[in-house]
C-alpha cells in the first residue's frame, strides 16, 4: 500500500495540488484501518472477537470484514476494563456487536472518564451496565460538550436527583442529542403554554423522542391540541402530544374516517381524543374488531363508546372476551347477584378479577377457569388453586 502511495505521489499533478507526504501517510493508516482485512487476518480476528469478546463465530465474522484490528493490544484494554466494571460477557458481545468502533477507543482516556461520570452522580453499577449495554453510542459523546451539560440540564427538568436515576436508561436518548438547538426550544413551547413541570418530567420519560420534534411542528400541535379543549395542565396533554408524534397526517386522517364509519361523528371524534388520546394510535384492526364486540355482543351503541374511549384500549383476547365469558357463567348460575356493568368489570384490575370472579367460584363453577384460561396460562396452578 504504501509503495502504490510513493508512486502516485510523484504523479504531477498531485505534486501541482501539494499532495504532500504526511497527507499520505494520513490516508494510508486510514485505508488500513477502513479496508477490509486479508484472509489471514480476518481469521485472526474472527478467533480474537469469539475467543475474547465472547462473540458468536457468524457474528465475529461479520464485524472482521468490517474493521482490521492491526494489534490486540487496545481492544485488550477495553475489554479489561469493561470486565472491572461488572460487564459479563453477554453484555460485552452485545456492546461490540452493536458498537465496533469501541475496539478502538482509548479506554484509560476516553471511556473510563465516562463510565466514572455516571457512578459520580448516582447511577449504580447495574444500572450502569444496562445503560451502556442498551446504548453503547453513548460512550462515543463527548463528556464535558454534552453528557455533563445534558445530565445537569435533564436534573433541572426532573426537579430530583432520584426522578432522573430512576429513569436514566430512558433518558439516555436525550443525554446524546444538542440540548440547545433540539430540546430547549421544546421545552420553552411546553412551558409558555402552561405545562406543568410534573408533565415534562413525564413526556421525557414516557416518549424522549417527542422532544426532539421539530420545534415549528412541536409548537403547531401544542396550539392545537389547546385548541380542541385539551389542558395543558393535565396529564393527558402529554399523551395527546405523543399520539401526535406517532401518527402521521394521513394516518389521523384516516383513523378519523375509521371511527366516522364506525358511526362516531367528527365531534364525538374529538371528544373522545380529549378524553382518552390513545384511541388514536390503536390499530384499525382492533378498533374494528373491539368495536364489533361491543356493537353486536354487547349490544353497546357506538356513541356509549366515544364517551368511554379507554374501553377502546382493552385486549380483546386477553381482557373483554375471558372476562365476559366469565361474568356470563356466573350469571347463569346465580352466583353474582349484584348487576354489574361491563364496564365495570373491565376497569377492575387483573389481580382483584382473578381474585374476586375466578378463584373465589372455582369450586361452585370450575367453568370459569376454563373461561378465563387465556389469562391463567403459565401461572402455578398448585399455587393458586
Amino acid at each position: 500500500m504504501l509503495n502504490v502511495l510513493r508512486v502516485i505521489a510523484r504523479i504531477p499533478w498531485i505534486a501541482v495540488e501539494r499532495f504532500s507526504l504526511c497527507r499520505l501517510r494520513f490516508l494510508h493508516d486510514f485505508a488500513d484501518q477502513a479496508l477490509p482485512p486479508s484472509s489471514s487476518s480476518s481469521d485472526l480476528n474472527v478467533s480474537y472477537l469469539v475467543k475474547s469478546w465472547g462473540l458468536s463465530q457468524s457474528v465475529a465474522l461479520s464485524l472482521a470484514n468490517r474493521i482490521n484490528l492491526k494489534s490486540a493490544e487496545n481492544a485488550d484494554s477495553v475489554l479489561a476494563l469493561l470486565r472491572a466494571h461488572g460487564f459479563a460477557t453477554n453484555h460485552i458481545a452485545s456492546i461490540i456487536t452493536k458498537s465496533p468502533r469501541i475496539l478502538f477507543s482509548d479506554a484509560e482516556g476516553n471511556i473510563k472518564p465516562k463510565l466514572d461520570f455516571f457512578l459520580g452522580v448516582g447511577v449504580s453499577s447495574d444500572g450502569l451496565v444496562k445503560l451502556i449495554t442498551a446504548m453503547p453510542s453513548i460512550l462515543r459523546c463527548s463528556l464535558e460538550m454534552r453528557l455533563r451539560p445534558n445530565f445537569d440540564m435533564l436534573k433541572t427538568i426532573c426537579g430530583s436527583d432520584k426522578e432522573l436515576l430512576g429513569n436514566t436508561s430512558r433518558f439516555v436518548w436525550l443525554l446524546q442529542r444538542n440540548f440547545e438547538k433540539e430540546i430547549c426550544p421544546n421545552l420553552k413551547t411546553l412551558r409558555d403554554h402552561g405545562v406543568p413541570p410534573s408533565s415534562i418530567v413525564r413526556l421525557s420519560i414516557l416518549a424522549p423522542q417527542v422532544l426532539l420534534r421539530n420545534p415549528a411542528k412541536f409548537s403547531k400541535s401544542v396550539v392545537y391540541l389547546k385548541e380542541i379543549g385539551i389542558d395543558p395542565s393535565k396529564s393527558y396533554f402529554v399523551f395527546g402530544l405523543k399520539a401526535m408524534w406517532v401518527l402521521s397526517k394521513r394516518t389521523w386522517e384516516r383513523r378519523f374516517q375509521l371511527y366516522h364509519s364506525l358511526g362516531w361523528s367528527a365531534e364525538e371524534t374529538i371528544s373522545a381524543f380529549k378524553k382518552f388520546p390513545i384511541c388514536m394510535t390503536i390499530s384499525d384492526n382492533n378498533i374494528k374488531r373491539t368495536f364489533d364486540f361491543f356493537v353486536k355482543r354487547l349490544n353497546w351503541m357506538p356513541s356509549f363508546v366515544a364517551k368511554q374511549p379507554v374501553l377502546l384500549c382493552y385486549s380483546l383476547e386477553k381482557t373483554v372476551v375471558p372476562r365476559h365469558n366469565v361474568m356470563n357463567i356466573l350469571a347463569s348460575k346465580g352466583l353474582e347477584i349484584k348487576k354489574l356493568s361491563m364496564t365495570t368489570i373491565l376497569r377492575t384490575s387483573e389481580k382483584k378479577f382473578l381474585d374476586k370472579y375466578v378463584l373465589k367460584y372455582k369450586d361452585q363453577a370450575p367453568e370459569v377457569l376454563e373461561a378465563y384460561k387465556n389469562k391463567i396460562v403459565g401461572l402455578n396452578e398448585n399455587t393458586l388453586f
